[in-house]
């Protein structure tokens, strides 16, 4: 059963060509070197593949991919 935390971390290892062994919930943004840029291609993934995606400005005030989850999950995203 896939969690929320495996399609985050699947999102950005398939977007951003990163192994996922590489990525975990410490992982920061940017050890990935995430920039705006980054974080709309990343939202625009998020969005289609869970319905709710990550505004630039979220995004800037995120420091790890468990950061990302938890903002996800308070949006009500369930898997």
């Amino acid at each position: 059963m896939s969690t929320l935390q495996d399609t985050v971390i699947s999102a950005i290892s398939t977007r951003f060509n990163v192994a996922e062994d590489k990525i975990g919930p410490d992982t920061t943004f940017q050890d990935l070197d995430f920039d705006s840029l980054s974080w709309v291609e990343l939202s625009t993934v998020l969005e289609k593949d869970l319905g709710a995606g990550v505004h630039e400005t979220e995004g800037r005030d995120l420091k790890t991919v468990s950061d990302l989850v938890e903002l996800l999950a308070g949006k009500g995203i369930k898997l």
